[in-house]
């Protein structure tokens, strides 16, 4: 299946927001938008490097699971 590179950063605007606040939301974000500037099979293989960087990086931060609160989870006592 082939996709679109701007439909790629669309995805990734939406789950990082524009104005990303963690470092790893700023680094995915600023990734994404270099996307559509690749122009060879070079700088794509490049790109691909340094997203196998990202991963890691920030493996700690992307398996990073939030802990339960019980005044917010559903059926948890107040």
């Amino acid at each position: 299946m082939q996709r679109c590179l701007v439909h790629i950063q669309r995805v990734i605007r939406r789950h990082t927001t524009s104005r990303p606040r963690t470092p790893a939301g700023k680094n995915l974000y600023l990734r994404a938008l270099k996307l559509t500037r690749i122009r060879d099979l070079d700088e794509a293989a490049a790109w691909a490097t340094r997203r196998h960087g990202f991963g890691t990086v920030y493996h700690d931060h992307l398996t990073e699971k939030t802990a339960s609160d019980p005044r917010t989870t559903p059926g948890g006592r107040n």
